[in-house]
Parts: C-alpha cells; sequence; structure tokens
C-alpha cells in the first residue's frame, strides 16, 4: 500500500492532506441485500452485546445505525447484584457518539469507529462529519482508495464510507500508522455480518444463529434486569445496563425520576437515547442492553433516590408503550 501524490489542496474542514493508500479488500459478491437478510442483520445486531442498535438524530426520524460497542475488561457483580441473580457485565459498553479511544503502550492513542447506517437514505448525522473528506466506495470493492489527512493532535485520519444494497458502512481510524489495520479489519468484519445474514435468509430459516451471538448476549432468566453504573466517578454521568426481551421487535428508552417528588432527573441531550433491543418468542431469554444517561438536579447535599424505568416502543402497532422494568436507587447527580 503506497502513498499516491497529494491533491492541489485539501477539501473540507480536514487537516492537512497526507496521503492516498490503497486497501486490498479481496472480492465481495455484496449483491442486492434481500429485505428478510436485512431484517435478520438489524436482528442479529440488536442482539448482539458487541453491538448497539440506536439512532443518531431527532426522534423517530432519525438515522438508524448499528455502532461496535468498546471492548473492556469484564467487571466481577457485587454481593447486592449477586443476591439479585446478576452474574458479571459483559465486557462490552457503549462510548459517547460511539468513538473508542484507546492508549497503547508507546504512549500512542488510537481512536477508532464502526458503524453501519440501517437506514442510509436518512439525512446525514451529526452534523460535525466532514464528508468532504470521506473515502467513498461500493462495498463489493476489491480495492478501496482511503485518503489520509493530518488530525488536530498530528495523527493520522481517515473515513471510509462503504455504499451497498440498503444500507452504509462507515469506518473512522485515527492512529499514527497509515497502513489503516483497523480499517481493513472493519471492513472484513462488516463483509462477515452482511454475508451470514445473506446465507442464512437463503436457507430459510427464520430465526438467528445464537452461536453466532458474543458470549453474555443472552442471559437465561424469567425476568429482565437492569443496574447503574457511575461513569469513571463522574456525578451525573451514568450507564445503565442490564437484559430484557420484549418478546417483539421495537425500542428501549429510558426515564428517570426523582423517586420523591416525581420530578425529571434527565438531562436534556439523554432524553431521547434509545436503543433497538434483542427479542425472542421464549420469555426465559434475556438480551444484554446498555444505555447512556445523564442525571441533574437542583444542588443537594445528599445523594437523590433515584428510579429508573425502562420502557419499550414496539416497532409495529399494538400494545406500543409499556413499562418493562423499573428500580430505585441512590445516585450522584451533577447540580444545575
Amino acid at each position: 500500500m503506497g502513498l499516491a501524490a497529494p491533491p492541489a489542496r485539501a477539501s473540507g474542514d480536514s487537516g492537512p492532506y497526507y496521503g492516498t493508500i490503497v486497501l486490498d479488500a479481496g472480492p465481495f459478491a455484496a449483491g442486492a441485500l434481500s429485505e428478510r437478510a436485512h431484517d435478520l442483520l438489524f436482528r442479529y445486531l440488536a442482539s448482539d452485546a458487541a453491538w448497539r442498535v440506536t439512532r443518531f438524530g431527532a426522534g423517530a426520524a432519525g438515522t438508524v445505525v448499528a455502532v461496535k460497542r468498546e471492548h473492556v475488561e469484564g467487571e466481577l457483580p457485587s454481593e447486592d447484584e449477586i443476591a439479585a441473580g446478576l452474574g458479571p457485565r459483559p465486557p462490552w459498553r457503549w462510548t459517547r457518539n460511539g468513538f473508542v479511544t484507546a492508549a497503547g503502550a508507546d504512549g500512542s492513542v488510537r481512536t477508532t469507529r464502526l458503524l453501519i447506517r440501517l437506514s442510509p437514505d436518512a439525512p446525514p448525522d451529526p452534523s460535525w462529519r466532514d464528508a468532504a473528506a470521506a473515502s467513498t466506495a461500493a462495498l463489493g470493492a476489491a480495492r478501496l482508495p482511503l485518503r489520509l489527512f493530518r488530525g488536530e493532535g498530528g495523527a493520522l485520519e481517515s473515513d471510509l464510507v462503504l455504499e451497498g444494497p440498503g444500507l452504509d458502512v462507515e469506518i473512522f481510524e485515527s492512529d499514527d500508522d497509515p497502513q489503516r489495520a483497523f480499517t481493513a479489519a472493519a471492513v472484513a468484519e462488516a463483509r462477515g455480518l452482511l454475508q451470514a445474514a445473506a446465507a442464512q435468509a437463503a436457507s430459510g430459516r427464520a430465526d438467528i444463529d445464537r452461536a453466532r451471538l458474543t458470549p453474555g448476549s443472552v442471559l437465561a432468566a424469567e425476568r429482565p434486569s437492569m443496574r447503574i453504573h457511575a461513569e469513571n466517578g463522574q456525578p451525573g454521568r451514568l450507564a445503565v445496563s442490564g437484559y430484557v426481551n420484549p418478546g417483539r421487535a421495537g425500542w428501549i428508552y429510558l426515564r428517570l425520576l426523582d423517586a420523591t417528588t416525581g420530578a425529571a432527573l434527565e438531562a436534556p441531550e439523554e432524553s431521547d437515547a434509545v436503543e433497538y433491543a434483542g427479542w425472542s418468542d421464549d420469555p426465559r431469554e434475556q438480551f444484554y442492553f446498555d444505555l447512556p444517561a445523564q442525571c441533574r438536579t437542583p444542588a443537594r447535599t445528599s445523594p437523590v433516590v433515584a428510579r429508573f424505568e425502562l420502557w419499550f416502543v414496539a416497532a409495529a402497532g399494538g400494545a406500543a408503550v409499556r413499562r418493562i422494568v423499573a428500580i430505585e436507587q441512590p445516585v450522584a447527580c451533577a447540580s444545575d
């Protein structure tokens, strides 16, 4: 993968142009992803702990995306969680906007994101994305030209967009190595997911293959569960995770209330955070979820006893909205 000569001038709002490499991705028959295969892919991603299916943008009109979560070391459950029948939390965490930053042993820093846009015709979001700096290619292309730019911290940044049948794949990478190891691996991973969905649809199988799900994605339990975690000790920044099975396709969202007064505690930017949940017809299995939350309240000297309510909205009519689970727990909120 050699670097090409720079263009006459850089485009968009990105940093200085560094060069262009060509990734040899190999042959891939993208073909037309059938509606059945698309549905199976959507359900697999919603069911797998390593992925979060959510919306970027406002309300139901937002862009539906699947974003790869950050892989971290697993956490041992507390005594209270063990008493409640909760096992270790899966080693997958949602990060803000889906970007994952990791520091190497040599002090280098890499920031990455793997995103599958499941509604490619929706307006692009978030607005900070510099479309002019993106490298675009067909999902089935064997050779992928990729432009590199110098970021603010001096790292090399690239943004690859693969356009496919009924979906797009977006891969961002920022690090010092121009060879783009993460991008190449992410291309292979995304293509593998599509191939598996197409093969399963062709076989006529009606349900997703549980054996392909990341360990920890499904919990054998007859009731939903929920637990609250502070994010790096930051007051008000919370992660709410657990296991649910709404029994049908749809999405979940969180309501955060003062357990004493009933006043809303969630910050406006988190009030519409949603996640499409895994589901099945078997009430004895529950699927992993991991939602961000931000708690804000007028200044007070003691933690707030908060009520966390998880609600479900069905994708297609019927009993459209219902509460799945609720717990109360003291939390440290940020002050207004």
